[in-house]
């Protein structure tokens, strides 16, 4: 299960980029960390830069808008968190204090405990989802030089 950081990443330049991009981010992180300490950047993001090399300037600014509404996304989920935690223990204290019968208390309680579970999973993934991280700094860095780029070229031209 990927965060939706990381979705973002497969959808904009492929599974295969950024397989590639978590692979050089893992062998540097359980290297410590040593010789190469900026290698894997460099790399990282002379790649991102070449694949939005050939993008126009509409397609950038696109591309940076769904990289802001996905960092939204993933500030939401870690907001949200505490309230859907609340809500759990709220609808099992119902299910324990309703007068229904113990097969379908059991039952609610169950598929509750189901679902905080999912919303604890999908919490975990985003929100320690450091490669993924990294990874969106240096394609949001990547693409934020593009645009200026552009900017600066067509102020240039005038």
């Amino acid at each position: 299960m990927l965060s939706i950081l990381g979705k973002l990443i497969c959808k904009e330049l492929g599974e295969q980029k950024y397989d590639m991009y978590f692979e050089y981010y893992s062998s540097y992180v359980n290297s410590g960390g040593d010789k190469s300490a900026g290698k894997h950047n460099e790399i990282i993001f002379k790649d991102i830069y070449k694949q939005l090399g050939n993008k126009d300037i509409y397609t950038l600014q696109k591309m940076l808008e769904r990289l802001l509404s996905t960092i939204e996304l993933s500030v939401r989920i870690s907001r949200q968190y505490m309230w859907v935690w609340i809500c759990t223990v709220f609808t099992i204290l119902i299910f324990i204090f309703l007068p229904v019968s113990p097969f379908w208390t059991v039952t609610g309680i169950f598929m509750v405990i189901t679902c905080f579970g999912y919303k604890s999973l999908v919490f975990i993934i985003n929100r320690y989802c450091f490669i993924d991280a990294n990874i969106i700094l240096l394609y949001k860095t990547a693409l934020y030089h593009m645009i200026l780029t552009y900017n600066i070229r067509k102020l240039s031209a005038i």
